[in-house]
């Protein structure tokens, strides 16, 4: 037996560290500092609030129904690719959001963002957290829900000096996920 014994990580703690920097971009880059746009991205396209207020309500619902059919989407396809088609419709949802110039895109811009963040955020990262860990899944499944706050407060110090530097700034900002 040699003096130098072979080291080897226990591949659940990739799997925390890859789950936790995806909660910290999917949800504290994508989703923490969504009100810091709402100034910018109306004035820039002159539509009122209450409009744009309604895109949220847009992403939520479907949010809501893309997570009723989360068991069924997970147990035909994996987790991989479930994860990965939620990284791409989000991905494709701040697109669409930069570019938008009416409210009908930005709309259909939250209707994307809404169905990347049930397979690309908390759902997902549960379900991947679950699978990997038998003891303390509480403690674990915390740690990368923590990503969440700790990439919007980091994500709130980048995107608003893009956001504030002129009409359309925020696109900017958007544009800057992209690059991440």
């Amino acid at each position: 037996m040699s003096i130098l014994k072979k080291t080897q990580i226990d591949y659940k703690w990739v799997i925390l560290i890859v789950c936790f920097v995806m909660e910290f971009f999917v949800l504290g880059f994508c989703s923490s500092n969504a009100g810091l746009y709402t100034k910018s991205v109306t004035e820039a396209l002159d539509i009122p609030r209450s409009l744009y207020s309604i895109g949220n309500s847009i992403r939520y619902v479907a949010q809501i129904l893309v997570a009723m059919t989360f068991g069924h989407v997970i147990s035909r396809f994996g987790v991989k690719k479930v994860a990965g088609f939620g990284f791409a419709t989000l991905a494709f949802s701040v697109v669409v959001r930069a570019i938008a110039a009416n409210i009908i895109h930005i709309y259909i811009g939250n209707v994307l963002w809404g169905i990347g963040i049930v397979f690309s955020g908390n759902t997902i990262a549960g379900t991947i957290i679950r699978r990997w860990f038998k003891k303390d899944v509480g403690r674990y499944t915390g740690i990368v829900m923590s990503a969440n706050g700790i990439g919007g407060a980091i994500a709130a110090q980048i995107i608003t000096p893009f956001i504030s530097s002129g009409t359309f700034g925020y696109r900017k900002a958007y544009i800057c996920f992209r690059l991440l």
